[in-house]
Order: C-alpha cells, then structure tokens, then sequence
C-alpha cells in the first residue's frame, strides 16, 4: 500500500498518497528537459531532418542530463542543505558569489521572462512609433 505523501496529522497533503516515478512520465521529463517541450520540434525536424532529430533527442540526454544529475547527486550529498546551487557556488567562491546566484536561476526561466519583456517592450515601442 502506498505511503501517505505527508506525516499524519498534517494538514498539508492530507489523503494524497505517494506513487512511485514510472517509466513513462520519466521520459517526459527527460524530453521536456532536453528539449523545452514540442515547441521549436517543427524547426529542429525542417532543419537537421527526422534522423538528427531524434537522434539528438536521445544523445543529448546521455550527453547533457545524466552526467548533470550525477554531479548534482553528488554535491547535494556533499551539502546536504535546502540553499542547493547557492551553498555549491558560496563554498567554491566565497559569499558574493553566492549572493550573485542566489539571484540568477540556474535553468534560464528568469532570462526567459527577461527575453519576453524585452521583445514586448519592443514591439509596444515600434507600435508607437507608427501611430
């Protein structure tokens, strides 16, 4: 039977019950991870064709993701703190650094949204400029 997600008595989670990572949704994740999801799948196919593409959709996990959670499995045990990247970098480079990291998102989202509002604020000044 499988466990409950929370302690008992906890008022957060209560009756969730915990399942165990399967085969498919692990591939998902994977795929999300390497490729960001099917959007841009179109470009990658027109560009390199269906044999690079998948090609790169299976190397590049092996490539990039396996030896990126190794190294995050082995530094998460070697500091095992909920600050994550900020005490890896804070132990290698001192606290400013730290401080720096603590700031940038290691995955890119913050500059994804940085990226956005560039391009919006753009495309609302060139609008002005026509009327």
């Amino acid at each position: 039977m499988p466990r409950s997600a929370s302690p008992p008595g906890s008022m957060f989670g209560a009756g969730i019950k915990q399942k165990p990572l399967t085969i498919l949704p692990l591939v998902v994740l994977v795929f999300f991870e390497v490729s960001g999801g099917p959007f841009g799948t179109e470009d990658s196919v027109a560009s390199g064709g269906p044999l690079l593409t998948m090609l790169g959709y299976l190397i590049l996990p092996l490539v990039w993701s396996v030896p990126e959670a190794l190294v995050t499995a082995e530094l998460a045990t070697a500091f095992p703190e909920n600050s994550g990247y900020v005490a890896w970098v804070t132990a290698a480079f001192g606290p400013f650094w730290g401080f720096q990291m603590s700031w940038s998102i290691p995955d890119g989202s913050r500059q994804h949204l940085q990226g956005f509002a560039w391009e919006y604020g753009r495309h609302g000044m060139q609008l002005c400029d026509h009327s």
